[in-house]
């Protein structure tokens, strides 16, 4: 599990720990689980709209990759850059072909990647919705894992300097994946890619 990751008042900490560890107790398997709290002033705290959802109901990935494509197309990716994106994704990004721990960032028009750690990638941290937020997107989403990633793609959205966001889950079994950014929003598409795959 990743991505589990909360902002809250330090009375809520304990309550908010056991809930995240218990959520990474009933993902399965996994090799290990890391708990970590950092004090975050409320002065260092900055919002930003939750990105506007809208669900592409695809076949199969041919034609979802295909559509996401063309979302991407129309923000201004290059042909070559959203082809690369699409490979290193269905591939694995990291160097050796596995998932990596951290996101790809890669140049719009010439595809080069800009990450300074091609092992690890960026990670986005510190994030988190309101309390009330997340409970009524989370009545509307078909997972947690949903809400975790509208909220990861509205804050990289935010910045300013990103163009889209492409992604989808290294979870086999779950074969949803979004094109996300702040001229189109969150553009979930049904299936980027099949299932069993990473």
């Amino acid at each position: 599990m990743s991505g589990g990751e909360r902002l809250v008042p330090r009375a809520h900490v304990t309550t908010t720990a056991s809930r995240l560890l218990a959520r990474a107790a009933s993902a399965g398997h996994t090799d290990r689980v890391t708990l970590t709290v950092d004090e975050i002033s409320a002065g260092a705290l900055v919002t930003a709209p939750a990105l506007d959802v809208r669900t592409v109901c695809v076949a199969d990935p041919t034609e979802g990759r295909a559509l996401a494509t063309a979302a991407l197309r129309d923000l201004g990716v290059a042909e070559y850059p959203c082809g690369a994106a699409m490979s290193l994704l269905a591939s694995g990004p990291s160097p050796n072909g596995g998932p990596m721990r951290g996101a790809v960032i890669m140049d719009h028009l010439s595809g080069s990647r800009l990450e300074p750690n091609s092992e690890r990638g960026v990670r986005v941290s510190r994030v988190d919705m309101q309390p009330e937020d997340r409970a009524r997107v989370r009545a509307l989403a078909a997972s947690e894992r949903f809400v975790d990633a509208l909220i990861l793609a509205s804050k990289v959205a935010s910045l300013g300097c990103v163009i889209a966001d492409l992604g989808w889950s290294d979870d086999p079994e779950y074969t949803p994946g979004y094109v996300a950014s702040a001229a189109r929003g969150y553009e979930r598409f049904t299936h980027l890619k099949d299932t069993g795959s990473p």
